[in-house]
Formats: C-alpha cells, sequence, structure tokens
C-alpha cells in the first residue's frame, strides 16, 4: 500500500534527524572515550608515582634506621662502659640515641657477669629535651631478658626483632659487645661482655615517622591535598605491615624474631 503524503513527509524527516544526530553521537562517543582513556592513563601515572614514592621511602628509611643503628651503638668506647658497669656513660649513650633517633622508647645495657644473673640497665625518654632516665626495676625487664637468653647468637654483631614490649610491638635493635670488633669472625665471639640495645614503637614510626618520609616522596604530585591524602593512606598501610620494619635493621634475625 503506497504511503500518503503525511506519511512520506514524516519518513523524510525521521532520516533527516538520524542523519543530524548520527555525526553528533559518534562525536560524544569519540568525546566519551577519549576522556575515558584521559582518566585511565591519569590512573596508571598516580599509581605509577604512588609506586615509585613508596620504593624511595623504603630504600630512605633503610638508610635511615640503619644510620640510628650505626651512630648510636657502634663504637669501641662504649663497650668498656658496659663491662665497667659506669651507669652515667651508658646514660650519656641512651641520651645520644635518642639524639639520633627521636623515637626511641627504651635504651638498655645487658651485662654478662660468670656466674650470676645479668645486670640490665633500662632508660626510658625523661621529661627533659632529649633525657633518658634510669628506670630501675622496670616493667620491660623480664621481656628482655627472654629476647636476650632465647637469642641464637651468630658471628655477627647486629640483631634486630619484633617483640612485643609495654602492650605493642616495637623494633628491637640489638648489638652485642665483646672484645673482637672484627665481623665476621670464626668460631665465635671473643670476651663476650653483653649487649646494648634499643626500642622503637612500630606505632610511633607508622605514625609520626613513615609519613613524614613518604609526605617527601609524594611531592610531585599535583596538589597538596592529594599528596596528603594519599600519605595518610600509605602510612597506615605501611604500619599495619610491620614485617617492614624488621628488614630495616642491620644484622640477623634471632630466633624470636617472628
Amino acid at each position: 500500500m503506497p504511503l500518503s503524503k503525511l506519511q512520506r513527509s514524516r519518513v523524510v524527516l525521521v532520516l533527516l534527524l538520524a542523519v543530524a544526530f548520527l555525526p553528533a553521537g559518534a562525536l560524544v562517543y569519540l568525546q566519551y572515550r577519549s576522556l575515558s582513556q584521559v582518566q585511565k592513563h591519569m590512573h596508571q601515572a598516580l599509581f605509577a608515582n604512588l609506586q615509585q614514592a613508596v620504593t624511595g621511602a623504603c630504600v630512605e628509611a633503610q638508610n635511615d634506621i640503619s644510620s640510628w643503628y650505626r651512630r648510636a651503638l657502634l663504637g669501641p668506647e662504649i663497650h668498656e662502659w658496659l663491662r665497667r658497669r659506669n651507669i652515667r656513660r651508658m646514660q650519656n649513650v641512651a641520651e645520644t640515641t635518642r639524639r639520633i633517633c627521636p623515637y626511641v622508647s627504651i635504651f638498655f645495657g645487658y651485662r654478662l657477669r660468670h656466674g650470676a644473673q645479668p645486670e640490665i640497665f633500662i632508660f626510658r625518654p625523661g621529661g627533659e629535651e632529649w633525657s633518658m632516665d634510669l628506670s630501675r626495676s622496670d616493667r620491660a625487664e623480664p621481656q628482655l631478658r627472654h629476647f636476650v637468653e632465647s637469642l641464637q647468637v651468630t658471628t655477627a654483631h647486629g640483631y634486630r626483632a619484633l617483640i612485643d614490649l609495654d602492650g605493642e610491638r616495637q623494633q628491637l635493635l640489638l648489638h652485642l659487645v665483646d672484645d673482637d670488633p672484627v665481623e665476621p669472625k670464626e668460631p665465635h665471639h671473643l670476651g663476650e661482655l653483653g649487649y646494648y640495645g634499643i626500642a622503637i614503637p612500630g606505632r610511633i614510626l607508622a605514625q609520626q615517622y613513615f609519613p613524614k618520609l613518604l609526605q617527601k616522596h609524594l611531592s610531585r604530585l599535583a596538589t597538596t591535598s592529594c599528596c596528603v591524602a594519599v600519605t595518610h593512606s600509605a602510612s597506615r598501610e605501611i604500619g599495619t605491615q610491620t614485617s617492614l620494619a624488621i628488614a630495616l635493621a642491620p644484622g640477623r634475625s634471632p630466633r624470636q624474631a617472628q
């Protein structure tokens, strides 16, 4: 049946509208696709920057914590102070350690005694700036004694572990004090005197140290607000990855590391 004049006019109008809107629709689709690709590339660039920033922060953290250990605990003069039970000098070492690493919660000296129980001298942050006060009958003494007594001694001087101390996980850096500074040595240490140790709460590292470090490495991001948000997010994740702290200190892991 042939179309009427009105019907033919409507068909022609529909065809004209289709022809008119088809390029516009194609343009909208192409613009959407282009924006999607731009957004995808931006996300890829952002995650690449994040990955690079976290990697850089981890490398710098390794260097920092290794430096804390070396600067605070390496030196033949501090060996004599432990040997002679010079508490005042050991307190000086503790205060120097706090200046080097302001996040320290405990510094201790563990002095071996033949035929008697080892002595332990525990220092905690005092009220004055950088001060470290001797803490007698400290609540952490049993845990520190247990850790040292269960330590598997190797030819190394440095040891590290995450242990439960003061009700939270803390990174422990331990230095074996002996009469032989050469490392490695065979078959054993000569003239073992005891240990010096540093405890740093993982919570403090996650809240105070890592965010600043990540902020530094994320400074290349476009806006400060984005940088801060990403920094906090990444620092929370790193704070939960307590195994990172184990890898930062020098030395070998003791048996109680897990």
